[in-house]
């Protein structure tokens, strides 16, 4: 059922624009965080990773839950 939702809305709504779509956030800030990784071993490389993943989505879920909990 959501996904037809989802599709219903995306036909008839269309994507937004890149600069409040949340997935081009996310990856935006993936890559910010990832330019560096390459200079480090792969040990290194591999828990940066872990770590930058984890706080994008620490702070993309909090940012969610205070939009969607909001009063009103």
């Amino acid at each position: 059922m959501s996904i037809l939702l989802a599709l219903l809305l995306d036909w008839n709504l269309g994507e937004p624009p890149a600069r409040l779509h949340p997935v081009v956030w996310m990856g935006r800030y993936l890559g910010w965080a990832g330019r560096g990784l390459a200079e480090l071993s792969p040990a290194r490389a591999f828990w940066a990773g872990v770590l930058a993943w984890g706080l994008g989505a620490l702070l993309f879920t909090g940012v969610y839950a205070l939009l969607a909990h909001r009063p009103g």
